[in-house]
């Protein structure tokens, strides 16, 4: 799936539950739950090997996109934004520094 697709989607899910606004699992999680329903897949009766089956065919969106999206979303959309990114953006160069530290 495309990140602009994704980027609606996520943009949907964020509006519809603030708690995803700083949670990725929640957010991912809640994505894929619309995917399988969406595809007629019971997740009830589905066991994790073969949701981890659809995730490594591909069928369901890959983790790294939907956080990509997501980032762009709170990029272009401060009211969508978590409590935690005020936080965030003050750690952000603690953080730069500690990934120069590795080599």
């Amino acid at each position: 799936m495309k990140v602009s697709d994704m980027y609606k989607i996520v943009k949907g899910v964020l509006c519809e539950d603030k708690r995803t606004r700083d949670n990725d699992h929640l957010l991912s999680v809640i994505i894929w739950h619309k995917q399988l329903k969406a595809s007629g897949q019971d997740i009830t009766k589905m066991s994790a090997y073969d949701f981890m089956l659809l995730y490594r065919d591909k069928e369901l969106a890959n983790h790294d996109t939907i956080t990509r999206a997501r980032r762009k979303v709170q990029e272009n959309n401060q009211l969508l934004r978590g409590d935690k990114h005020r936080l965030k953006q003050e750690n952000q160069e603690e953080i730069k520094d500690d990934l120069r530290s590795i080599s």
